[in-house]
């Protein structure tokens, strides 16, 4: 996992993902989340894309969380927001599993000594969706 930082959308998954949400709008993010959604112990590629989409639904709701993304970005996740809205419920639980379950991901973080602080960093995401 290509990392610069703890943040949702520092590393090279997310930021691939991140394009592909610009091409594909709602329809990417919902599909990212019920495929990470499905595995009970989703590889790393799997979770950090799913954490990032889920994130992104996050900033749907609270705009002010977007302060890392493009600009355009923010502005295509308002203009979706409605749509957002409706994944709400899946994107919590998909942070939840991911923060509380077994994962290839959370065993890379907690192997750096970091999970505590990407779970720290998630929380105001978690916050958004509840």
């Amino acid at each position: 996992m290509g990392t610069w930082s703890e943040g949702p959308f520092d590393n090279d998954d997310a930021a691939d993902f991140l394009d592909e949400v610009s091409d594909g709008g709602a329809g990417v993010l919902r599909e990212a989340i019920e495929d990470a959604l499905r595995s009970n112990e989703p590889d790393a590629s799997d979770a950090s894309i799913g954490v990032a989409a889920a994130c992104l639904v996050a900033v749907g709701q609270n705009p002010a969380l977007g302060g890392d993304l493009p600009e355009d970005m923010r502005d295509e996740l308002i203009d979706i927001g409605g749509e957002l809205a409706d994944m709400k419920s899946q994107a919590l639980q998909l942070l939840t599993q991911l923060l509380n379950g077994p994962s290839e991901w959370r065993e890379l973080w907690e192997e750096e000594d970091a999970f505590d602080d990407v779970k720290a960093g998630l929380q105001p995401f978690l916050q958004a969706l509840a």
